[in-house]
């Protein structure tokens, strides 16, 4: 796990067929690294690999378990998803049918995509599976996922819009935390038309407490002003406590 995480200067790398399993982020953030050639003996491949390797658009890999197909890392029947690598140039991703599943952190920022769609047999979409996706403007999502997990569309900052089918009951509170406002195509009254009308009015609160709280912050008095204010109340009270004082008794 990690194991050359954040090596900016590692350019190209072979691994032999005696490695058997590739840690999760094993090259994450490798962002010279362009050529890798991955030998016979892999059975076990971990999540976001190579996320963040910007340069890295094709790998080599001899293993019969896994295939890397146009800049995608597929288990060797195409039923996973592991992985889309960074430096893929292409702009839209149509998923193959035969995919069932999708690794977290699949797609975590591939700054060149656009346009998804996703097989009609993806039971889920996992957490991160799209995150930092900075690009991504469109999402149809099939009739056959039920849910979509934890900041799955985190920072898709050019999201414009998205379909989401009667079938998705679940959509996790942050799945799509800074995405600002799109289009949402989802039947009326259906689990996902009514968690995104009620996250449209929790941003519009959001905005609106903004906005309370920009102009009290406007209006509020410095620091120097309270601090002047609460000594000037302490000296009238001490004025009135010595006037209290100096008065005579009406017993004297």
């Amino acid at each position: 796990k990690e194991a050359f995480s954040g090596c900016k200067g590692l350019t190209s790398i072979e691994i032999p067929d005696s490695v058997e399993i590739i840690g999760n982020a094993a090259f994450s953030n490798c962002t010279n690294l362009k050529d890798v050639k991955i030998g016979g003996g892999l059975e076990e491949l971990g999540t976001a690999v190579f996320a963040g390797c910007e340069n890295l658009e094709e790998i080599s890999i001899a293993s019969e378990n896994f295939v890397c197909d146009k800049s995608i890392i597929y288990d060797a029947k195409k039923e996973v998803v592991y992985e889309m690598l960074p430096g893929r140039m292409a702009n839209t991703y149509n998923m193959p049918s035969t995919v069932i599943d999708i690794k977290p952190y699949a797609f975590w920022g591939c700054n060149n995509l656009q346009t998804v769609t996703l097989s009609e047999n993806l039971n889920n979409i996992p957490a991160y599976t799209f995150s930092n996706c900075v690009s991504l403007k469109t999402v149809e999502i099939p009739y056959s996922v039920g849910r979509i997990h934890m900041k799955a569309f985190e920072n898709c900052v050019n999201l414009q819009a998205i379909t989401v089918p009667l079938s998705v009951q679940f959509i996790h509170d942050t799945a799509f935390d800074g995405c600002g406002n799109f289009k949402v195509n989802a039947v009326e009254e259906s689990y996902a038309d009514k968690y995104f009308k009620d996250r449209n009015i929790t941003n519009i609160s959001k905005a609106e407490y903004e906005d309370i709280q920009s102009v009290i912050m406007q209006n509020a008095l410095t620091q120097e002003e309270v601090d002047a204010l609460k000594e000037a109340e302490q000296e009238a009270e001490k004025e009135e406590a010595n006037k209290e004082n100096s008065q005579p008794s009406q017993e004297e």
